[in-house]
C-alpha cells in the first residue's frame, strides 16, 4: 500500500471504505501521513502586555529530526491534539 495522507485516510473511513481500527493500524504502520490538525486547529488567545495575541499550540520531539515516527511516539501526538482541541475555540 502507498502511503496517504491523513486527511484522504479519514475520507476513507468517512465514506466507509475503512474503519477507525484499520486507520489506526494504517498510522502505526506509517501508512498514512502525520495529521496536519495544527494548520486547521484553530487559534488560542492568550492574554499578553493588556490585550490578547493568538497562538497555534503544537508538539513536537526535540532531536526527532530524521526519526521515523514510532507507534508511541504517534499516541502521544493524538493524545496531545485530542487537549490542543478541545482548550482551542472555532
Amino acid at each position: 500500500m502507498v502511503k496517504v495522507s491523513h486527511k484522504r485516510a479519514m475520507e476513507m473511513v468517512r465514506d466507509g471504505k475503512a474503519t477507525e481500527a484499520e486507520l489506526s493500524n494504517w498510522i502505526q504502520l506509517g501508512l498514512v501521513s502525520q495529521s496536519r490538525s495544527d494548520v486547521s486547529r484553530p487559534k488560542m488567545s492568550v492574554p499578553h502586555n493588556g490585550g490578547f495575541v493568538e497562538v497555534v499550540p503544537t508538539l513536537y520531539f526535540k532531536g526527532g529530526k530524521g526519526v521515523k515516527p514510532t507507534a508511541e511516539m504517534n499516541s502521544i501526538r493524538s493524545d496531545v491534539n485530542k487537549v490542543f482541541t478541545k482548550y482551542s475555540k472555532k
